[in-house]
């Protein structure tokens, strides 16, 4: 099984953690697509600009994303 993990931190520790797992039975794709968005919701929502498909797919690329007041929001895969 695959785990995809949406991570948000602050000064303070971990503030949330949204899981989303691919089961060997499912293609995956709608589970990829899914947390893809919400982590890309995510950094909208922490005050990051991310408006284009440029700023998204590198976002995506580099796996995480930091405000200015150091708030990080990151996509993290893993497998159990």
């Amino acid at each position: 099984m695959r785990i995809i993990n949406v991570i948000v931190t602050t000064e303070n520790g971990v503030e949330s953690i949204e899981s989303f797992g691919i089961f060997e039975e499912q293609t995956g794709q709608d589970v990829i697509d899914k947390a893809e968005k919400f982590y890309l919701n995510k950094i909208k929502s922490v005050g990051i600009e991310c408006d284009e498909e440029e700023d998204e797919d590198e976002f995506l690329g580099n796996g995480y994303a930091e405000n200015k007041t150091g708030t990080i929001v990151a996509i993290v895969w893993s497998s159990i």
